[in-house]
């Protein structure tokens, strides 16, 4: 059996090693959420580079082919 300061021993460093790690995972979660937002963002702008012209080229066909008939 324990003894009572060997116990309060392990409950404190069981504490310590929870707060650390929770620290830890908020710091990845945090990282992880800032990425993700980077990816996000050039994700959008390269979509919106690419959509621009299409979506002017559409105007312009569907313009000829209005013209046309």
């Amino acid at each position: 059996m324990m003894d009572n300061e060997v116990k309060q021993f392990l409950i404190a460093m069981e504490a310590r090693f929870k707060e650390r790690l929770d620290d830890k995972v908020n710091e990845s979660e945090a990282r992880l959420i800032q990425r993700m937002e980077k990816i996000e963002t050039s994700l959008l702008t390269a979509f919106h580079q690419w959509a621009s012209p299409a979506e002017m080229r559409a105007r312009t066909h569907s313009a000829a082919i209005r013209a046309g008939h």
